[in-house]
């Protein structure tokens, strides 16, 4: 099977379980110290683009009651995520942890109560 197909079947799986997004878990992170990390950002349509954490210059939270924001600064571009209880997310970045970030439908956000949910990632290329 190819793993496009494979996706779909997992996405089907767990809209069966009632839970359709992907969660925020240890699949997604590194399982050990290394020298060479990226992380890819997977966009709705399904575009992805990474990055090279050597490139990454700094990271700001931003809580508030509603969504949260996180802004990561590439040397190259401007990553900015949305999304619910991303304070754990940020945490994961100062560690160079996140392997993937993939967005969620918002109206899923309440279907995981404790967990991090990315509703929104913007890519803008510095300088543009």
């Amino acid at each position: 099977m190819n793993e496009r197909f494979e996706l779909r079947l997992d996405r089907f799986d767990k809209m069966r379980e009632n839970n359709p997004t992907p969660a925020h878990d240890q699949d997604n992170l590194y399982k050990e110290a290394g020298h060479t990390r990226n992380v890819c950002f997977v966009l709705p349509e399904g575009k992805r683009q990474f990055f090279n954490y050597a490139y990454l210059v700094s990271v700001l939270f931003e809580p508030s009651d509603d969504v949260n924001t996180i802004t990561l600064e590439f040397t190259s571009h401007t990553i900015t995520l949305k999304g619910y209880r991303l304070e754990a997310l940020y945490m994961d970045f100062f560690d160079h942890f996140p392997r993937i970030v993939t967005t969620t439908d918002p109206r899923y956000a309440a279907a995981q109560p404790n967990d991090v949910v990315v509703t929104d990632i913007g890519i803008e290329k510095n300088g543009e």
